[in-house]
């Protein structure tokens, strides 16, 4: 599972007259890793530490999770999975539209387009499968490294949360309300983990 919570390929299953359905969830899937990734960082922050920590000084600061990945080798090696399945997926998608439009504008589909069709739709699931255990293989090493890098940078400057900034600020979330400059040590993280 990726960073301890499933994968964002899981969402991905579309019910079989719902092609644009399918467009929008592989869509869907680009912005659930990125949340994820984001929600790593915040899930790892909020775990307590020990009691000394949490009665210290209160210190907070802000990480950007998605940037951290980029710049790990695995996190590169992990969004090139994540292209070439958006590419492959794609493909098969508009394969897939012609059928798709029939069967939502209430035409018949003949038996072989019918086998056609339903090909096409085990086609997409077992792709998406694939890639998400792909995507999940090449992204562990930066998973891990990434929580070690955040860990350590914690420790040294006596930090008791660090949020993820792209989630805390989200739209619709609101974590964070205010934030004073100068609070991002996604720099620190970063030199730590290449």
């Amino acid at each position: 599972m990726l960073f301890g919570v499933y994968s964002p390929c899981t969402h991905l299953h579309a019910s079989s007259h719902d092609l644009a359905g399918k467009g929008a969830n592989i869509a869907a899937m680009w912005k659930y890793a990125t949340i994820l990734f984001a929600a790593l960082a915040l899930f790892f922050a909020l775990r307590p530490t020990t009691l000394e920590a949490q009665q210290g000084s209160n210190s907070l600061v802000f990480v950007n999770t998605a940037e951290l990945f980029r710049a790990h080798p695995a996190g590169q090696a992990a969004a090139e999975v994540q292209q070439r399945a958006r590419d492959e997926l794609n493909q098969l998608a508009e394969s897939l539209s012609p059928l798709a439009q029939k069967i939502s504008s209430g035409q018949p589909l003949s038996a072989e387009e019918r086998d056609s069709y339903d090909l096409l739709r085990r086609s997409i699931e077992s792709t998406e499968e694939r890639y998400r255990q792909e995507f999940e293989q090449a992204a562990a090493p930066a998973q891990a490294d990434i929580q070690a890098a955040i860990d350590a940078v914690a420790q040294e400057n006596s930090y008791n949360i660090i949020m993820d900034g792209n989630v805390a600020g989200q739209a619709g979330i609101g974590l964070v309300v205010y934030a004073e400059e100068g609070l991002d040590i996604t720099p620190l993280v970063v030199r730590r983990i290449r």
